[in-house]
């Protein structure tokens, strides 16, 4: 009945994902529109932390974007592309890849800012600046990233 059914899917939907979990003859399933996808870009990161392009050069960014993705895959076991993902995989990118700028700026630590991700860590605690590189906005970000990558973990079910 499931091959059937998948079979009749990808035959007339082949651009949409699926996914089935069976049980007791439940299927449940779940589409991600092409249209509903985002990307995440050098200047969407830029814009968390108010800084611009010579500050942030793409290239530098889009290493960034690439590590954060990263970082998000290894902690939800995911499998994300950073040009086409969801919402809130794309906000946890931005997140991390505009802390991991801000380092980059300020010269490996960022003022106030005390994080670990990975074996990027600092901890400073000098005085915060106005701009979007302050500790209050890096703090911020950080914990939105933390608390979207909760979420996004996907718990398991089954038998121990």
């Amino acid at each position: 009945m499931i091959n059937q059914i998948t079979l009749f899917f990808n035959a007339y939907c082949p651009a949409r994902m699926l996914t089935f979990s069976h049980s007791y003859l439940t299927i449940k399933y779940t589409l991600l529109e092409p249209w509903l996808l985002v990307a995440v870009t050098p200047e969407s990161v830029r814009e968390r932390i108010n800084v611009n392009a010579a500050e942030a050069p793409d290239d530098v960014v889009n290493r960034f974007i690439t590590d954060a993705a990263v970082t998000v895959e290894s902690e939800t076991g995911l499998e994300i592309d950073p040009a086409n993902c969801t919402d809130a995989e794309a906000v946890a990118i931005r997140n991390l890849a505009a802390i991991y700028c801000a380092c980059r700026i300020t010269g490996g630590s960022a003022a106030g800012l005390s994080f670990r991700v990975g074996d990027l860590a600092v901890n400073e605690s000098s005085s915060s600046s106005p701009s979007g590189l302050s500790s209050s906005n890096l703090e911020f970000l950080y914990n939105q990233a933390l608390k979207i990558i909760d979420n996004l973990k996907q718990p398991y079910v089954g038998r121990v």
